[in-house]
Parts: structure tokens; sequence; C-alpha cells
């Protein structure tokens, strides 16, 4: 089963590696210093496709993660439209909010006004359509502090943008992934204050220190809501049926 990303450094999340920092024969001193030979994706992608893989071991789960960091719903347009158009995937999942409010609120050009957004989702999701059985769209999760800007403002924002996907989503029959109201009790739960910065360190909160990207504790919350819409399902099928992947959403819910 084969799944596919596109959107911003939430999904992209990528991290500095060496093999001796995860090698517990060989962990390197408490103050040394190593080479980082290469970037990992991680994060929520990352921890789904885990999951997927210890849920479902016999069958074999690939994941093609095409987000870039700083992305927005136009960005990750191109991206979808300039991709291989022989590719196919059983799951494709777009996520795409965040950078489209902040860059506004930022007075920066990279900002997309919310129709801009909206039309961006759903050309999208139109591209896509034909290449992959099942479609996805992660609502941005809220943002917890930023720096000189209006936290609940950006918040609000994003809420509204959200809205704007879950319908894209919804009419291409698309499953439509939102971990907002679960977000915000877990982070009132652990003492977040909107807006302040958390002075508890990363496994305390949801967000890392920049506010923004999530936390390990975040990303969790995140991937168990991915596998349980709509991966799942879809993995437990193509185990049973085992057929093409190039089998378009329409075709998929007909059935």
């Amino acid at each position: 089963m084969r799944i596919a990303w596109w959107g911003d450094s939430l999904i992209e999340a990528y991290e500095a590696h060496n093999p001796r920092l995860a090698d517990p024969a060989d962990l390197p001193d408490v103050g040394s210093m190593v080479e980082i030979t290469q970037w990992r994706h991680r994060g929520f992608a990352y921890a789904a496709t885990i999951a997927l893989r210890a849920r479902h071991p016999s069958v074999e789960v690939e994941s093609d993660n095409f987000a870039v960091g700083g992305a927005t719903s136009a960005d990750v347009l191109a991206e979808i439209r300039a991709g291989t158009t022989g590719q196919a995937w059983h799951v494709a999942v777009v996520g795409c909010g965040t950078n489209n409010v902040w860059r506004r609120f930022q007075q920066r050009p990279e900002g997309v006004p919310i129709d801009a957004y909206e039309a961006n989702m759903r050309a999208a999701l139109r591209a896509l359509e034909p290449r992959a059985r099942t479609l996805a769209v992660i609502a941005a999760p809220p943002i917890g502090w930023l720096p000189g800007i209006d936290t609940a403002a950006v918040n609000a924002e994003l809420a509204r943008y959200n809205e704007r996907a879950r319908h894209a989503a919804l009419d291409v029959g698309a499953c439509f992934i939102d971990v907002w109201d679960r977000f915000m009790a877990t982070a009132t739960a652990l003492g977040w204050a909107p807006g302040v910065p958390a002075a508890a360190g990363a496994s305390a909160t949801l967000w890392r220190s920049d506010g923004v990207h999530l936390s390990d504790l975040g990303d969790h919350l995140l991937a168990e809501e991915i596998v349980r819409c709509p991966t799942e399902a879809v993995i437990i099928e193509h185990a049973l049926t085992n057929d093409s992947t190039r089998t378009t959403t329409q075709q998929h819910h007909a059935q």
C-alpha cells in the first residue's frame, strides 16, 4: 500500500541525522561532535506510517513525502501539477494552511487570501483524484504562540481556512482530518495560555520552541487521527483485495 503526502514543514518534518545517534551500541559521548550525514522525514506522517506497519505487518506500507517547508496552497498545487502523472497511490494526503495565514499576518507576499486558498485546495484535490484511490485533507492545527503577532487572531483565521478546506474535501468525497478541538483540549490540560511561550520543554507541550512546529506529543495526536481516517480502512481493504492503485476516488466510493 502506498501513501503520498503534500504540504508544508509540518508534514515535511525534516530532522538532521547521523546513524550513530540511533545506535545504542555506538552512541556518541556527551559533548562529542558528529557529522550530520542526512536529513530524514519524521513528524506525524512518519509516525502514522510506522503505526500502520506495526498494526498490519502482512502489508508493505510505502510512504512518499513530497511536502516542502514554507509551502502555501499555491506551492502545493504547483508541486502536485509538476509531479509525474504516471505515479499513483492508495491514499493521497494534502495538508497546508498555516503558511497561507501566517504570511498574511507577517505582511509577506506569499500569504494566500482565503478564496484563493480554497480554489487551490480544490484544484489540488481534482489533480490527485485520478491518481489515488482515497484522498485525505489535514486541517491545520492551531498555533501555540508567535513573537510579535496576535496568536488568537491567527488561530481565528486558521479556523476559517480550515472550514474552506473541509468544504473542498467533502465535495470530492475526501476524508477530512481535523484535530483542532483535541489540540485545544490537550493544550489547555497541559496549562497552555494562548500566545504565551511554554516554559516547559517540548515534551510537555504540543509545539516546539517556535510555537508553530509540532512536538512529539503534537505529532502523535495527529498521527492517531490519520491512522483512523482513512488509512486504516484502506489498508485493510488493500490487504484483502490487493487490487490496482489506479482506481479513482469516485469509482472506489461507487463500489
